[in-house]
């Protein structure tokens, strides 16, 4: 039988593929959940900016009416909310016998089960995953088959939570015990 171990915040939890407690089955589809981190470390930098527009604002106060503050800091908040859209955009759902990555502004790519090639762990140097447009840290799902685009569908490490990464590796291999799932999650 193939078992999941997975470490969280301490706790250990087993996961299997017919396990009779229920919180530990693999269901036959879900979506994997976002890590709060990337939006927590994205938004550091508009922070920075809110508050030294609130230092300029107060050290020169006749100069600029509140009404600009509020304007100028609501500015910001949209503009984090618009920059942050796409992040919550990009989805990866598994529905029993496929993979799919939804991902904003592109066409959503769809890898069968049967037609996974391989499965590896990729880590782009610097900010090279940025300008690629790839995660930096990123587990990828390889077609046999190529179609449409890209021939296979980025899992980002941080983006997403590891438990549920882990969750599709296990559903993944109880499907395709051929397949060799890379580091941690095997």
């Amino acid at each position: 039988m193939i078992a999941f171990t997975v470490n969280i915040r301490g706790s250990t939890q087993k996961l299997t593929p017919s396990s009779d407690d229920a919180s530990t089955q693999i269901p036959h589809a879900f979506s994997l959940r976002h890590s709060r981190g990337p939006f927590i470390a994205f938004g550091i930098p508009f922070v920075g900016i809110a508050l030294l527009v609130l230092a300029v604002r107060i050290l020169r106060p006749a100069q600029s009416p509140a009404i600009e503050v509020i304007f100028e800091l609501a500015a910001l908040a949209l503009f984090y909310a618009w920059i942050t859209s796409f992040f919550w955009r990009y989805r990866i759902r598994f529905d029993g016998d496929s993979v799919t990555e939804h991902a904003a502004g592109l066409a959503p790519i769809n890898i069968a089960l049967s037609n996974i090639r391989a499965i590896s762990y990729e880590s782009s140097p610097g900010i090279s995953g940025v300008v690629a447009g790839r995660p930096k840290s990123r587990i990828t799902l390889h077609m046999a088959v190529p179609h449409g685009v890209r021939p296979y569908i980025d899992i980002s490490v941080r983006h997403f939570i590891r438990e549920d990464i882990g969750r599709l590796m296990l559903a993944i291999q109880s499907a395709r015990p051929d397949l060799e799932i890379p580091r941690p999650w095997r």
